[in-house]
């Protein structure tokens, strides 16, 4: 009988420490699912930036080159196309407020994400 109370004893304190390690781990998931999000939105957010510089390089392209009214009509149609794309990419980011904050934190994420991976 002291030898079967002494193991559930054991087992009830195993249990114990696994809902423990359960949970430390769903936090620490949870945190990470954070920063993968934040960092989701800073590359958008690099995805935007490049959207507004192809943008500009289409329109200085008609303005200054000499094309066919075909290649005119194709420029004109991917410029709408983009700009439809960074409408929804920005969206997509969030808040100014949120996307600031992401930036002035985005070291401190990188060096999180990297003592998670």
């Amino acid at each position: 009988q002291a030898a079967f109370d002494e193991y559930r004893e054991k087992l009830e304190a195993a249990r114990k420490e696994e809902g423990e390690a359960r949970a430390a781990h769903a936090g620490k998931r949870n945190v990470l699912d954070g920063v993968r999000s934040t960092i989701g939105k800073l590359n958008q957010a690099t995805s935007v930036e490049e959207i507004d510089e192809l943008i500009v390089r289409k329109q200085r392209t008609m303005e200054h080159e000499t094309i066919s009214l075909k290649e005119e009509k194709l420029f004109i149609k991917e410029i709408n196309d983009l700009k439809a794309q960074r409408k929804q990419a920005c969206s997509n980011m969030g808040s100014e407020a949120e996307m600031s904050e992401a930036f002035h934190q985005k070291d401190h994420i990188h060096e999180q994400h990297k003592v998670f991976s």
